[in-house]
């Protein structure tokens, strides 16, 4: 994927706008970890890269906090998979979503919120993408590099 990063969003426009960019550049067997706390735009920037990647206009993007996983289908058949493991407390737990089949899929990009719970299991070619609040409320994106 290529790097829009580090990037700071004072809005949630903003936030959706980096995220439209991020979408337009996803291609198929993209997974992008967000790291950040609660608030911290992790949604609105998934909102964005639905929006950037085409997701079809009757595929309403919500919060998969919940269900924990969502998929929308997109204009070009590319599945995004968008992943909030909030709620998931254990390896077991993720285990049980069946999350290793889906990363890196070759007909789908996967998002994952909350990404620090399933660090393990995710490919080499990860984008780690980490959200920095400031204290003006105004946010930072930075990309993450691990060897």
């Amino acid at each position: 994927m290529t790097s829009l990063l580090p990037r700071a969003c004072a809005t949630e426009h903003d936030t959706e706008e980096l995220g439209i960019e991020m979408g337009q550049h996803a291609k198929a067997g993209d997974v992008i970890a967000l790291y950040g706390g609660l608030g911290a735009g992790k949604t609105c920037l998934v909102h964005g890269v639905a929006a950037g990647m085409q997701v079809l206009e009757d595929e309403r993007v919500a919060s998969p906090t919940y269900a924990l996983v969502h998929e929308y289908m997109t204009h070009s058949g590319l599945i995004l998979c968008h992943m909030d493991l909030y709620r998931i407390e254990s390896m077991e737990g993720i285990e049980a979503l069946g999350l290793e089949d889906l990363l890196g899929a070759h007909d789908r990009v996967c998002v994952i919120e909350w990404a620090e719970r399933c660090e393990k299991l995710l490919p080499k070619n990860t984008q780690r993408i980490v959200i920095e609040t400031r204290s003006d409320g105004s946010r930072v994106f930075k990309e993450l590099y691990h060897s």
